[in-house]
């Protein structure tokens, strides 16, 4: 269906059930669904649901960026529920965390999610262990916006009638028309937590707060991101910051709560280290064993590192791994506790921890002291 806003067909729908088999026979754990990003929001229930019952015939588990992180954030947990009990399948929610006005309101969705688990619904969620998160600079944009994919939203951002629309969009509607929570914070004029992760034609504004870009080119912030994205073919990224470490630590309490990096694999040469990205890459995990365990804690050193191996391996039906046990994939990591620690930042996201000592990846060596011994052992793990 490529990026059109519609329904899809009978044949449509059929064949998008014969991709989700198919991709599950050749050994995908389940299907994801990015409702915030276009054409994610395209998606109907209904549709999800058809899928998701294929999906659920080969126990996988479905997996979802809500469809709203604001005001509407109860009903998008509500619907990753509703596709776990109508198709009869494992749901998670993907990186739980309210923005404004929601923030907070973790401790009603989390009882929310125990509620619906009495009754049977095998549902779960994670999140994410910083308050700024990173994604496309064009989901500050109401999916409409996006329809038929980048070429027609370039046409849009050239035409000023359409241009005024969309701004108008978000100033009225925030996140409540779809898109990222981070519309949110251009409804609310708070252009200083928005900066530029990403960009190509405009790399020397890479880093810098939209109050900075736009006092460097002379014109307004909502402008400067639309021609931003005109400029570089609506490929750059941003990160911000809208949510709270209250309800991060909520979801890591809680024992259905994960914790994730919502990040990429990266390398810190080439192209993969082009921009400036989100430090949770190199730093997630540590940061948070440093931050939330060692400093706050927040969770015992047991709960917490249950929480990044024994229990994501579990929810992800992932055999044999996760776990220290006689017969399972000898994965260990050693690190000191008192040492571990993300040295990656927002200036240098590219950059690795420190106090890990050893990873073994099916029981080899292959990193020691923060050197890599450059053995390739590890295998492709399928459903």
């Amino acid at each position: 269906m490529g990026y059109d806003d519609r329904e899809p067909t009978a044949a449509e729908m059929d064949r998008m059930k014969e991709l989700t088999a198919q991709a599950m026979e050749d050994g995908a754990v389940g299907l994801s669904s990015g409702l915030a990003y276009a054409p994610g929001p395209y998606a109907k229930l209904e549709e999800l649901i058809e899928l998701g019952k294929v999906v659920g015939q080969y126990n996988g588990i479905y997996t979802s960026h809500i469809r709203n992180q604001t005001e509407g954030i109860g009903a998008a947990v509500d619907e990753v529920i509703a596709v776990g009990e109508q198709a009869g399948i494992t749901a998670h929610v993907s990186h739980m965390q309210p923005g404004a006005p929601m923030i907070g309101s973790t401790k009603d969705l989390l009882d929310t999610i125990d509620r619906m688990r009495a009754q049977g619904v095998d549902v779960s969620c994670d999140a994410i262990p910083y308050t700024i998160g990173s994604t496309t600079l064009k989901s500050l944009l109401p999916p409409w916006a996006l329809d038929g994919g980048d070429a027609e939203l370039l046409k849009r951002l050239g035409d000023a009638p359409m241009r005024e629309k969309i701004k108008q969009d978000t100033m009225t509607h925030g996140a409540e028309s779809g898109g990222s929570r981070k519309r949110n914070l251009v409804k609310e004029g708070r252009w200083d937590l928005i900066w530029l992760g990403s960009a190509e034609v405009n790399a020397g504004l890479v880093g810098k707060s939209f109050v900075e870009i736009a006092t460097a080119r002379g014109q307004d912030p909502h402008d400067a991101v639309l021609d931003i994205l005109l400029e570089d073919e609506a490929r750059p990224w941003m990160l911000a910051e809208d949510v709270s470490e209250e309800d991060f630590r909520n979801i890591a309490r809680h024992p259905v709560g994960g914790v994730i990096s919502d990040g990429f694999s990266l390398v810190p040469e080439g192209v993969l280290a082009e921009g400036k990205h989100h430090p949770r890459s190199y730093g997630a995990f540590p940061h948070f064993l440093q931050h939330f365990v060692r400093e706050q804690g927040v969770l015992s050193w047991e709960q917490a590192i249950y929480k990044l191996t024994g229990y994501a391996a579990s929810r992800f039906h992932l055999k044999e791994r996760g776990l220290l046990c006689e017969g399972f994939w000898a994965d260990v990591l050693i690190f000191d506790p008192q040492r571990i620690a993300a040295t990656a930042d927002f200036d240098n996201p590219y950059s690795y921890p420190v106090g890990v000592d050893c990873v073994l990846l099916n029981g080899e060596v292959v990193a020691r002291d923060g050197e890599v011994e450059g053995k390739l052992v590890g295998q492709v793990i399928r459903g």
